[in-house]
């Protein structure tokens, strides 16, 4: 059983010391009893969540461990705080109650400002724990200059990439091989792996003598764009257990 302030505050309705407001104006109802709630101390267990409102509206999302999949535009931060006032953060894609759960609702590694796609982010520590501490496959979409002039240098890079020889700059070991690597024109290459450096794909094309000028992640796992229907730049959904 959880206490309503714990409840509340998980959902990001608001912060646990602002819960005796609400209070205080009646304005806590736990529909399946048809009472409200007056009292701190009130507890409630996560299974009746969709019976509680407040200020007369139900939540959108009753869970304390909500996690969902982002399609990450370019040009937005992953991050809670803003580096400027010019800066775009991927939480104002979102219901602005998303922001202020407890615990964070936080993304599962990052995608960097001029990268776009699949992000997961969840309130979740376990998976959150579990997603980066595991070799989960990862695939991109990679544009790059210049384009790529021979079948030779198409194999020069994909045995490159293959191998677990590639060593990049500053990194005290190899990188593991890539598990997929895919042809699509001469300046774009969909490729997976399983690590998560530093800018990796773009230190890994550069070490072939490329720029990235567009990188898409598309896949995490088994989870995909198109098969979450999330292919819009901005859209989202929420994921359920057994998704995940």
């Amino acid at each position: 059983m959880l206490r309503i302030d714990r409840v509340l505050s998980g959902m990001g309705i608001c912060s646990r010391s602002d819960v005796i407001h609400y209070i205080r104006k009646n304005e806590v109802m736990d529909t399946i009893k048809k009472q409200r709630i007056l009292s701190l101390k009130h507890k409630i267990s996560e299974h009746q969540l969709e019976s509680l409102m407040v200020n007369g509206k139900p939540f959108p999302f009753p869970t304390l461990n909500l996690t969902i999949a982002l399609n990450k535009p370019e040009s937005y931060l992953c991050s809670t705080q803003r580096e400027s006032s010019n800066h775009k953060i991927i939480y104002d894609l979102l219901p602005p109650e998303f922001l202020n759960r407890n615990p964070t609702l936080g993304n599962v590694g990052r995608l960097d400002l001029d990268s776009c796609g699949l992000l997961i982010m969840t309130q979740d520590g376990d998976l959150h724990h579990r997603i980066l501490s595991a070799d989960v496959e990862k695939t991109y979409l990679v544009e790059f200059v210049p384009p790529i002039e021979s079948d030779v240098e198409l194999n020069q890079m994909k045995e490159l990439f293959f191998s677990g020889d590639l060593q990049l700059r500053s990194e005290d070991s190899t990188l593991k091989p890539i598990t997929n690597f895919e042809y699509i024109n001469p300046s774009t290459i969909s490729i997976s792996i399983v690590e998560g450096k530093y800018h990796q794909v773009r230190r890994m094309f550069a070490a072939c003598s490329k720029r990235v000028v567009g990188l898409k992640r598309i896949k995490i796992g088994d989870l995909t764009l198109e098969g979450l229907n999330i292919e819009t730049s901005g859209a989202w959904c929420v994921l359920s257990k057994e998704v995940l």
